[in-house]
């Protein structure tokens, strides 16, 4: 499998020519899932940014205010 991912099929005259469509079919579904994932999460990452960014400007607005009254 190494042979393929890294030179080629049918580069070497030691046996190891190619990976069997199969084998390949199936390392390209478990690719596509992988980075299917990493980019979902990527994703809820830029979201869950964005929440913090907006509520740290709610709390800066929030503290340029002067409180009506205070309880002491």
């Amino acid at each position: 499998m190494r042979c393929w991912l890294h030179c080629g099929p049918g580069q070497h005259d030691d046996g190891n020519t190619a990976m069997i469509p199969q084998d390949a079919q199936e390392f390209s579904e478990k690719l596509a899932a992988f980075v299917g994932t990493h980019r979902r999460i990527v994703a809820d990452f830029g979201r869950s940014l964005a929440n913090a960014r907006h509520f740290l400007k709610l709390a800066e607005r929030s503290l340029e205010r002067e409180p009506e009254e205070t309880v002491e």
